[in-house]
């Protein structure tokens, strides 16, 4: 029997999440394949359906969330602001609710392939698509108000990321979470960054701001290739360090490929968010309930020595702002005039 997401979030001690992503070159066999492996692994509260890919349209996520339900695995439907305006949004949140999917992830979205990048720059927000009426915190606030009128018991995640390195991103970053907690946003989940630091950081936040909203922390799995993607985007939130990078280069060139060296490194993540009390992990990079697994039972032996992995997961950006005891700042006070929202939007 499947628990509800929110009732394992709540009763813990530490939920996982693991993103499948349906994109469109993935078949939805291999889909269900996934999430029938994944069902039977008892740590696995539930998988993340995500539908975009580098910016391109993949699968309907909430045709795959029912049938990965009917696979024994609990769905987490992604739901995004592009191409959809209220009306539109209002008959999806209609669907969900008459085929009993209640979890949510509610997301600003990538911009499609192709989107004027001119008139997103206008925006001021090169992640969100201009035809887009609302932002992840509209969605939120959207999905709160059907859950109060229709009695839907939808269950709210949104995204942080405390992985900003200069004072007014960070601090937007976190004015951000704010509006979606204050919106009706029940979980908040990091996008993916190798600093402990970073995450120490956020999880002291919420508890000093009383924020009363659990955090998955991004376990991702990363390669090479991935990491020298983000490294050539250069985005907020994205940031690769260069010995991060160098690591991955000389791990990918080993007869092993580097398999066991990013699970390892994963494992070590996944360890230090147990450690600093965060409410579970959010693995992405892989779905593979073997790798899956092997992640979770090595962090479990790591769980005593967690401190010493912080101590090696320090990949933040160097003369980064880190927003702490040392740091001469006064977050915004909660219900003061929002701060803008910072680009690249989640």
């Amino acid at each position: 029997m499947m628990i509800p997401l929110a009732e394992a979030i709540a009763t813990g001690p530490f939920s996982i999440l693991v993103e499948l992503v349906a994109s469109g070159v993935k078949r939805e066999a291999q889909l269900l394949a996934i999430a029938s492996d994944l069902a039977n692994v008892p740590e696995v509260a539930a998988g993340s359906i995500a539908s975009y890919a580098d910016g391109k349209v993949g699968q309907d996520p909430i045709r795959v969330g029912c049938a990965v339900r009917a696979r024994g695995l609990q769905p987490n439907i992604h739901l995004t602001c592009v191409n959809r305006d209220r009306v539109a949004m209002r008959r999806t949140l209609r669907d969900m609710r008459a085929l009993a999917l209640h979890n949510v992830f509610a997301l600003t979205g990538e911009r499609p392939a192709g989107t004027d990048a001119n008139e997103r720059r206008i925006q001021g927000d090169p992640a969100h698509a201009a035809s887009s009426e609302l932002d992840s915190v509209q969605l939120t606030e959207l999905i709160a108000q059907h859950r109060a009128t229709e009695g839907t018991p939808f269950y709210i995640s949104v995204a942080v990321s405390p992985f900003r390195y200069t004072r007014e991103s960070c601090v937007q970053q976190y004015a951000r979470l704010e509006r979606k907690v204050a919106a009706g946003a029940n979980l908040a989940i990091t996008k993916p960054g190798w600093d402990a630091r970073k995450f120490t950081e956020l999880k002291r936040y919420v508890d000093d701001r009383g924020l009363r909203i659990p955090l998955l922390g991004n376990v991702h799995v990363l390669t090479r290739r991935v990491a020298e993607q983000m490294a050539a985007a250069d985005q907020p939130g994205g940031w690769i360090a260069p010995e991060l990078l160098e690591s991955l280069r000389k791990e990918s060139d080993a007869a092993d490929g580097g398999l066991p060296a990013r699970l390892e490194r994963a494992a070590r993540t996944l360890a230090v968010l147990k450690g600093l009390g965060y409410a579970g992990a959010y693995i992405t990079g892989t779905h593979a309930a073997d790798q899956v697994t092997h992640i979770l039972h090595r962090a479990d032996e790591l769980k005593s020595d967690w401190q010493r992995c912080a101590d090696d997961l320090q990949f933040g950006q160097p003369g980064g702002f880190y927003l702490d005891a040392s740091a001469a700042i006064a977050p915004e006070p909660r219900g003061a005039t929002p701060v803008q929202p910072a680009p690249s939007q989640s």
